[in-house]
């Protein structure tokens, strides 16, 4: 079979694992707070205005983020209807394209067809990873932009054409997340410095590419500029971006190595590994005599996820969704790692080569089934076990509301869930003290935890007097309460404390069958790997 033909066969096997793997019970969890809420808030609020070229929230301009992502996911919601898959199809195709990539650009350089596709087994299997590639986020498609970019950039230094590919694909990255497509463009120096090609510098198709990319980028920009001038900047650039990086939120104290330790938590444990082959790799180098190609790629990929990680340890602003674009790179110099200790000890004990592959079989499924349970720990953190029954909640509001309502949280949780299902936006009200009141205008909706409603009302759920009376000139405090009083969970709670509402559900079980398909798929993987091995006796 041809080396073309080859290549068709394995992209297309990806792209329909990928679209089993990360399309399976994409609609099971509802929107979760903060960025698929309101993400799907400005998807359903621009559609509604008529206007997609100005995106909105709640009846607002919303400027936080460029429209690439949510004109996709407009088109989705058009074709499917309001359902949570439809705005996170283009994510998941995002993710699922990646792979494609990873593999083209990891084939091009002279990774081996099998040791490529383990490659793409291990970033999916990545929890941290996984789990964000199935939500309303646009970090897939920005990494989706980046790794294409690069495979253009490695195939222009044979043919200069494809170099026109770089522009307008940096130009979607830009319309996906800003300028902050620029803080990951390093990879594509750190490629050209480790295969000492500059040519594409001067290469005249680059910046044919770049004004396509230009034409890409300021059309939309401008026409903000002319609907909301300076206050446009001051927000998606100002206070969404440089504000972030130089002052972060205040909330907690940061630290270089932050991000270091963000990836021990959420990636295990390829990382582990991939810190464990990195360090072998270093000592035994000089013992590694062939695969110069291997060592070529396994040092621009660990320089790319390097460079990455620590650009982004400057900020101030450390979260971990930040540094996703370092996560392909990781798996790539992973993977690249095994390949290079596997043929050195492969030089050492060649008969043995039956029991290397048998033993990176076992190990290839214990590393997943440790990477199951590690994403089992960490779904509490992407999405919060009490999300089901806001969306239940929200909906029930929606049902009931009528013009004129207002919705009020108490303290806590973030409204953003309720808000997207409640169709409504939600003010949020501080506790009451001793002789203090908030004014709340009625009718409206009050969202509390169980752990609140004795503030409020008796052992027989009626309102207490003083708030029912409207004291210290404060009428309609609590009193007017214009539909229903809702208790939400708290962290020490099980249910919601109300029978109307149903039991609590963990949405950790939820999560449960997709996280199977990742082990699953990395025990193809390495059975992949030992059949190729007994036909081939060699890999790569």
């Amino acid at each position: 079979m041809s080396r073309r033909s080859v290549l068709v066969w394995v992209g297309a096997a990806i792209i329909i694992l990928g679209v089993v793997i990360f399309c399976w019970q994409l609609n099971q969890l509802p929107l979760t707070a903060y960025d698929e809420a309101v993400y799907g808030q400005v998807t359903r609020d621009t559609l509604k205005s008529g206007n997609i070229f100005s995106l909105q929230r709640l009846g607002q301009p919303w400027l936080e983020k460029p429209p690439l992502y949510f004109w996709l996911a407009m088109g989705s919601v058009t074709l499917f209807g309001p359902q949570e898959w439809a705005l996170r199809l283009p994510s998941v195709l995002g993710a699922i394209f990646i792979c494609l990539m990873v593999y083209l650009l990891i084939r091009k350089l002279g990774l081996g067809s099998w040791w490529s596709v383990l490659t793409i087994g291990v970033l999916t299997a990545i929890p941290y990873w996984y789990i964000l590639m199935r939500q309303v986020r646009v970090d897939s498609l920005l990494i989706l932009m980046l790794i294409s970019a690069l495979y253009f950039l490695v195939a222009s230094w044979q043919r200069k054409q494809f170099a026109i590919w770089i522009g307008p694909l940096l130009g979607l990255a830009v319309m996906t997340k800003s300028v902050t497509t620029i803080s990951v463009l390093p990879m594509l120096f750190v490629f050209s410095f480790v295969y000492r090609q500059w040519d594409w510098l001067r290469n005249r198709w680059l910046y044919y590419g770049l004004a396509l990319g230009l034409t890409i980028i300021v059309p939309w920009h401008l026409y903000q500029t002319k609907l909301y001038g300076q206050d446009f900047w001051s927000i998606y650039l100002g206070f969404n971006i440089l504000q972030r990086a130089s002052e972060g939120f205040g909330l907690q104290q940061i630290h270089w190595y932050d991000y270091f330790l963000t990836l021990w938590k959420l990636a295990q444990p390829w990382y582990f590994l991939w810190i464990v082959g990195t360090v072998a790799v270093v000592i035994l180098r000089r013992h590694i005599t062939s695969d110069q190609t291997i060592q070529k790629l396994w040092l621009a990929s660990l320089g790319s996820a390097l460079v990455v990680i620590i650009l982004f340890s400057l900020f101030k602003t450390h979260i971990p969704t930040y540094v996703l674009p370092a996560y392909p790179f990781i798996a790539i110099s992973l993977v690249c790692s095994m390949h290079l200790l596997y043929h050195l000890v492969l030089q050492w004990r060649p008969q043995w080569q039956k029991v290397y592959v048998f033993s990176g079989l076992l190990g290839l499924g214990f590393a997943c089934l440790f990477g199951y349970r590690v994403g089992l720990s960490i779904m509490p953190m992407l999405h919060f076990y009490f999300d089901s029954e806001l969306k239940e909640i929200g909906q029930t509001v929606a049902l009931q509301y009528q013009a004129g309502d207002r919705l009020y949280q108490l303290a806590w949780p973030v409204g953003d869930t309720l808000s997207y299902y409640a169709h409504q936006p939600i003010a949020t009200i501080k506790l009451p003290t001793s002789g203090t009141f908030e004014e709340m205008e009625g009718p409206f909706f009050l969202f509390m935890q169980t752990d609140f409603m004795p503030i409020f009302f008796d052992e027989q759920g009626q309102v207490l007097a003083e708030y029912a009376t409207g004291v210290h000139d404060a009428p309609q405090t609590v009193a007017r309460l214009g539909h229903v009083v809702v208790p939400i969970l708290t962290h020490e709670n099980e249910g919601l404390g109300l029978s109307q509402w149903g039991e609590g559900q963990n949405s950790n079980q939820d999560e449960q069958e997709s996280f199977q398909f990742i082990l699953l798929f990395g025990f193809l993987q390495a059975l992949g790997l030992f059949v190729g091995n007994v036909h081939t006796s060699r890999f790569g």
